[in-house]
């Protein structure tokens, strides 16, 4: 699972890397307003490679859900992105001033960006919840007969009566029948 997640964590970086080492080179080229035709088609490349190449999957996931006659944010990146490299493509061969390549490659590398960040944020709940679950105890301390026998948590019923001494970590949820203490309840 731990390798699972670093490797979704670790594909997602380098698509949104890939992306935006694409992107921002067409962002500076659309910023600076030119009207050369050689800068256009750099500008053209590079947000070909950036919708094609790392945004692929966003494309890809979008026609899927089309042909099911359903959406999601994909369908609605997909349809962003596109409209904008499509629009823009009649503009350089029509040598028109108005082209938005930048705004396409910057879109998929804008939402490449949130989606890594998403996965570093799961990864990071992932591994607070399995610290929590290592907190629990494994046996806790039985009260059988008059006796106190160490029994693994899972052997654990309603209705039986368990000891915590003080220091111990409590194992399970339950009512306090005897004694007081204090707990932190931190967790």
């Amino acid at each position: 699972v731990v390798e699972r997640e670093k490797q979704r964590q670790a594909d997602a970086w380098r698509h949104f890397r890939n992306a935006a080492l694409l992107a921002v080179p067409a962002v500076i080229l659309g910023m600076a307003m030119h009207r050369s035709r050689a800068l256009r088609w750099v500008e053209f490349m590079l947000s070909t490679a950036a919708v094609f190449g790392p945004g692929a999957d966003i494309f890809k996931k979008a026609g899927m859900l089309a042909k099911q006659k359903a959406a999601n944010m994909d369908t609605l990146i997909a349809v962003g992105a596109g409209a904008a490299y499509a629009y823009s493509v009649p503009g350089l061969f029509r040598h028109r001033h108005n082209v938005y390549f930048e705004a396409a490659s910057s879109i998929i590398a804008f939402v490449l960006l949130g989606r890594y960040l998403e996965e570093r944020a799961k990864g990071r709940a992932s591994e607070a919840v399995r610290k929590l679950i290592a907190l629990q105890p494994e046996t806790a301390t039985l009260i059988r007969d008059g006796r106190e026998l160490e029994v693994a948590i899972d052997d654990i019923v309603v209705g039986d009566v368990l000891r915590v001494r003080p220091g111990e970590r409590i194992p399970l949820d339950g009512a306090v029948m005897e004694g007081a203490s204090s707990v932190d309840e931190a967790l």
